[in-house]
């Protein structure tokens, strides 16, 4: 679910807010912005965090196991 629905609304919302930070916009636009940036900008990095310490040893076991392409034959 997090994939398919909240990584692309984040990945929007963040985008979107950067650009209205470079974009020379009104003080309140530039708030709003900044907070967007700062309150979605923690949810994923906390998500992330979650995320990695429940799942990161499956990710370590399967970047370290040989792979066999035929090899030994």
């Amino acid at each position: 679910m997090a994939v398919t629905v909240t990584l692309p609304f984040a990945v929007t919302l963040l985008a979107r807010a950067v650009v209205t930070l470079g974009s020379g916009a009104s003080v309140t636009k530039v708030g709003d912005a900044a907070a967007i940036l700062a309150v979605t900008g923690g949810v994923v990095t906390l998500w992330t965090r979650a995320w990695w310490r429940r799942h990161g040893h499956q990710i370590h076991r399967l970047l370290a196991r040989p792979h066999s392409r035929g090899e030994g034959r």
